[in-house]
């Protein structure tokens, strides 16, 4: 009876797939095979605009346009050789948004030295695509919401008891529906801005290919700018609060 030795992982990270580890996962598995004629490899590349495109060189992926309108959404790599029980399959991307891992490889073959040895290196390339990010998708923000709407209530309640006290006509009850439906607008908008922001901001598959390096390029910068945004607000805030507080003392 013939050996068979599979084995298989999946992520579900954020990526970032660039040129560079492109072909470095192409000189894997090509290493992996070694010169064998009967070895069979293909590149399958998905597109948003619902396009494939299938190749068998490398050269021809990484050197794909990769415009807004027709964005690479999964690159897919399967090697074969049936002479020998040996294939390497590996996925990049997400065929289905809402289910799919980022990251996904399986090997299979006759030894378990080559099984093992392939997928090591295999390993090794997959874990530089991870960002640093990567975490964030799968924490659950509800408590953000939680926050926003506490501070909101605190601080509206106390701007509802002026505006009763300054303008008595005005009902307890009025000021309360009020106050309600100025905290649901702020969680609404604030969810809105989670919502389509977060996606931009922290893409989960990036390829870096073609007109998809401006891309990423644009996002890191706007990132950037957002992130020093709030520092130096932080730092202002803090700054005009201890003046007041000296100012006043």
């Amino acid at each position: 009876m013939k050996l068979k030795v599979d084995k298989s992982e999946s992520y579900d990270w954020s990526i970032v797939v660039d040129e560079k580890e492109l072909r470095r996962l192409d000189e894997i598995i090509k290493d992996a095979f070694g010169d064998s004629q009967e070895t069979t490899l293909k590149y399958n590349i998905k597109c948003s605009d619902g396009s494939l495109i299938e190749t068998d060189d490398i050269n021809e992926v990484v050197s794909e346009e990769n415009p807004k309108n027709h964005q690479i959404e999964y690159i897919t790599v399967n090697t074969e050789n049936p002479k020998f029980s040996k294939k390497i399959y590996i996925s990049l991307g997400k065929k289905d948004t809402s289910s799919e891992k980022s990251v996904s490889y399986s090997i299979s073959g006759d030894t378990r030295d080559w099984v093992y040895l392939t997928a090591s290196k295999i390993e090794e390339r997959v874990k530089n695509l991870k960002t640093w990010y990567s975490l964030i998708p799968k924490s659950d923000l509800s408590w953000v919401y939680m926050i926003i709407g506490l501070i909101a209530f605190v601080y509206l309640n106390d701007i509802s008891k002026s505006i009763i006290t300054k303008y008595p006509s005005i009902s307890q009850d009025t000021a309360g529906i009020v106050i309600i439906l100025i905290i649901i607008g702020i969680l609404y908008t604030t969810y809105q801005l989670t919502k389509k922001g977060y996606p931009y901001l922290f893409p989960s598959v990036v390829f870096r290919i073609g007109d998809g390096i401006k891309r990423h390029d644009d996002v890191v910068k706007l990132r950037g700018q957002i992130f020093w945004g709030i520092i130096i607000s932080f730092v202002v805030s803090l700054i005009a609060g201890l003046m007041i507080l000296l100012y006043t003392s």
